[in-house]
């Protein structure tokens, strides 16, 4: 669905935005890695990651946005928390694209087009 000039454009972008992806790796990482007591006390904890994680994801995507202006973009949600993937819903005329992004791996970014 990208052109040659657009799939630069994202991959310049991705490029620019490895800092975000490793933080939010990191907030994926600790909050999947909270130790839950019979008290609640990781309540707090759990929310402050999710506040984290959904700025670190907002970024991203507001980033991304910025670069393909011609697209119409929607960040879909992760049906787990603890994913260490982002889904875009890409949208230009009538044509729709799927891309899965995994930042599994450090310092690594997988790409997937699904659609």
């Amino acid at each position: 669905m990208l052109n040659t000039n657009d799939y630069e454009l994202l991959k310049e972008n991705f490029i620019a935005s490895q800092a975000l992806f490793m933080k939010l790796r990191s907030v994926v990482y600790h909050a999947s890695n909270i130790e839950y007591d019979g008290v609640g006390f990781y309540v707090d904890e759990e929310k402050m990651y999710k506040r984290h994680r959904e700025k670190l994801r907002l970024k991203i995507f507001q980033s991304i946005s910025a670069a393909l202006t011609l697209y119409d973009i929607k960040l879909l949600e992760n049906k787990d928390d603890a994913s260490y993937t982002l889904t875009l819903m890409l949208s230009f005329r009538d044509i729709q694209s799927l891309l899965r992004i995994d930042f599994t791996e450090e310092n690594t970014l997988d790409i997937i087009q699904l659609s």
